[in-house]
């Protein structure tokens, strides 16, 4: 066997390790349990509303120009549709025609439309200001920690909570093409 072959052999050898181990790590993650919400669930356009005191952003309408104008703080991550203002704690992400599609909320300050924030009880502040038909996902046995979701797949307001705590919030919604 040449030494080229024996270099060969060995990286093959090298690579099935690495995909069996691969394997058999993502074989022993957990899965998620999701649950479909039982009744309407319906988002309003109004909750695709977010105000500040320098005026509104609306997902499925706003512009990069008019979220930037509200958010000067902000920058754009590189040559991408994404948008972040880490002092303000929110990113967004924008269509390439350059409408907003997803909004995330991490701070504090801003609230929906509903007027739920970072650091509100989900039970009861979230689901007496949405109700109770939500979806949501979890890892087994994480009590207090899902992503619920309320909406359909024209938009809708996910809220992450963590020990039944909202750590942040996301309204997406797909643009009229």
């Amino acid at each position: 066997m040449t030494s080229n072959q024996k270099q060969y052999a060995l990286l093959l050898s090298l690579v099935a390790v690495v995909v069996a181990f691969a394997l058999w790590t993502a074989s022993r993650a957990p899965e998620l349990q999701i649950e479909i919400p039982q009744g309407v669930n319906v988002i309003q356009a109004a909750d695709m509303r977010l105000t500040t005191d320098q005026g509104t952003v609306m997902v499925g309408e706003s512009t990069s120009q008019e979220v930037a104008a509200l958010f000067p703080a902000g920058k754009t991550l590189g040559m991408s549709t994404v948008y972040y203002d880490q002092s303000r704690g929110c990113t967004f992400t924008f269509t390439k025609l350059d409408k907003l599609k997803v909004m995330h909320i991490e701070n504090p300050a801003l609230m929906t439309a509903r007027g739920i924030k970072v650091g509100d009880p989900f039970d009861p502040a979230v689901t007496d200001a949405y109700g109770p038909n939500y979806g949501y996902a979890k890892k087994p046995g994480a009590s207090g920690d899902i992503d619920a979701a309320y909406g359909n797949n024209d938009g809708g307001v996910i809220f992450q909570v963590r020990d039944n705590i909202v750590t942040k919030i996301i309204l997406q919604k797909e643009p009229p093409r």
